[in-house]
């Protein structure tokens, strides 16, 4: 309980906030620290909002988890290249999220581009 509320909790704070450091990165030409400094600036006040959708995302992958967990003995090779598959898919489509977001923060006026 202790490492939970002292370490996970924490670094998904920080993981948050620093969601959008590579569009950043990317999108503003700008260096790595100040990047970061961004990222922290853009996300402030949208922590709640953020968990809600990264939660939505990574939700298949908390099930496929789980799934494997319980299946992976009986279902070795074929249901090892499913679990695979939706882990993939559930990255990719983190990494479109953070280019979401990174988009809607700048085009609702919390940053300037």
């Amino acid at each position: 309980i202790g490492g939970m509320i002292f370490l996970i909790l924490p670094g998904i704070f920080i993981a948050l906030r620093w969601l959008i450091v590579v569009p950043v990165l990317v999108g503003k030409n700008t260096s790595v620290l100040e990047s970061f400094a961004e990222s922290w600036g853009m996300t402030k006040g949208h922590t709640v909002k953020l968990i809600a959708i990264f939660g939505a995302a990574l939700s298949p992958v908390l099930a496929t988890i789980v799934c494997e967990t319980l299946f992976m003995a009986e279902y070795s090779v074929g249901w090892s290249s499913i679990t695979e598959t939706i882990l993939s898919a559930c990255i990719i489509m983190c990494w479109y999220l953070q280019i979401a977001v990174f988009l809607a923060l700048r085009e609702s006026g919390e940053i300037r581009s």
